[in-house]
């Protein structure tokens, strides 16, 4: 996600074409360079706090990012006749996955830690 966060700073040209969406224009070009680029520096930062402090929360946090993306992935395909995108839609499952199955193991370490 950190790689993703600054690839939209430093080439939002490729960093577009990497998540399959061409680079707007103008105005447009700010929003889309904005918005996504928070998305994923937000999302790497949960993920660094969370590891950092050992604070499953914020791992969970992290997840939430990928996993609602996944999810409204499906319903622009359902509904709004979005192609289906499987390789992003697994690629945020797997991020999702992963943050989940990290906050998972942080708990039952911090717990374990306790119960010592």
């Amino acid at each position: 996600m950190l790689a993703n966060a600054l690839a939209w700073v430093l080439n939002p040209g490729r960093a577009a074409e990497r998540i399959g969406m061409a680079l707007l224009d103008e105005s447009a070009r700010g929003a889309q360079i904005g918005i996504t680029g928070t998305y994923f520096l937000i999302g790497a930062l949960l993920a660094l706090v969370g590891a950092w402090k050992a604070q499953p929360s914020w791992l969970f946090a992290a997840a939430l990012l990928p996993g609602a993306t996944a999810g409204l992935r499906l319903l622009a395909w359902g509904n709004h006749e979005a192609a289906l995108a499987t390789p992003s839609l697994l690629a945020d499952l797997a991020m999702a996955a992963v943050l989940l199955l990290a906050a998972w193991w942080v708990r039952r370490e911090r717990m374990s830690d306790a119960a010592s």
